[in-house]
């Protein structure tokens, strides 16, 4: 069974999440698991809650332990930390940025022609609970070495991966990254329009959400296309077609697509 030594640099909300997630691995994978904050206070409370992710206390201690490493920190960061851990390498090892703007040729060019297996990563905070989707994609150097196998197979081990061009990571960085902010904002309008209308939020809550769930199993289940399937809804002079010109009248459609189209 293969063994991954895994670091994250970085424990905020999404270097949290990676950690929570790959905690939850360690019982059942060969998993030996490192984290380091610039902020140590922040990642020592975070270690003291798991008895599998070891505390390190500097940047080269995660370099020297580690063959694969996840980057999640801010976009203002990304560049100085790869500096630094390009400057401390002495081994073959992966670098797993999980931030959404710097490129892949702007990490490499922190090796200064070294060699460097780098991959960038779209997800989201839900990946503390296998619910995030994974896109990435991979340098050459990594594709063809012998480490591109086994960092698929980690990812998988995260949580469901697709693979993709770098050109369309920043999409898919709205799509995995962003969207479910959107369903966030829709869950808390659904829930004020119950209680408006009478119901006990608690349990308007649950049915919304099994509602909700069951209907996006439906999508990924079915052969159908989605207006087919919104279509099986629909009666003549219905609620749910008077709803639907509602939301077309209000431009639904059309705020979701420009709100998409504004963070590219």
């Amino acid at each position: 069974m293969t063994i991954f030594n895994v670091g994250v640099i970085g424990t905020g909300m999404l270097g949290s999440a990676i950690l929570k997630n790959l905690d939850g691995l360690s019982e059942q994978s060969n998993l030996n698991i490192y984290c380091c904050n610039r902020t140590t206070e922040k990642a020592i409370k975070f270690t003291q809650k798991s008895k599998s992710i070891k505390y390190c206390s500097s940047l080269a201690e995660i370099v020297n332990n580690c063959q694969y490493i996840f980057l999640a920190v801010n976009t203002e960061s990304a560049l100085q930390t790869t500096k630094e851990i390009a400057e401390l390498a002495s081994k073959d090892f992966v670098l797993l940025s999980a931030e959404a703007v710097t490129k892949l040729e702007e990490l490499e060019n922190c090796f200064k022609g070294n060699k460097a297996l780098i991959a960038r990563i779209m997800l989201n905070t839900n990946i503390s609970s296998r619910g995030s989707a994974i896109v990435y994609t991979f340098n050459k150097q990594l594709r063809e070495s012998q480490f591109g196998e086994h960092t698929e197979k980690l990812l998988s081990m995260l949580g469901s991966t697709t693979s993709a061009k770098e050109n369309q990571l920043l999409s898919y960085t709205v799509i995995a990254g962003c969207l479910p902010s959107f369903i966030y904002i829709a869950v808390e309008a659904v829930q004020d329009a119950a209680v408006c209308s009478g119901l006990p939020i608690d349990e308007a809550t649950d049915v919304l959400l099994e509602t909700w769930l069951g209907a996006l199993s439906r999508v990924k289940e079915s052969k159908k296309s989605l207006n087919e399937i919104k279509h099986e809804l629909y009666y003549p002079n219905g609620i749910t077609i008077k709803g639907i010109r509602s939301l077309e009248k209000e431009g639904f459609r059309r705020a979701i697509i420009e709100s998409y189209l504004k963070m590219l």
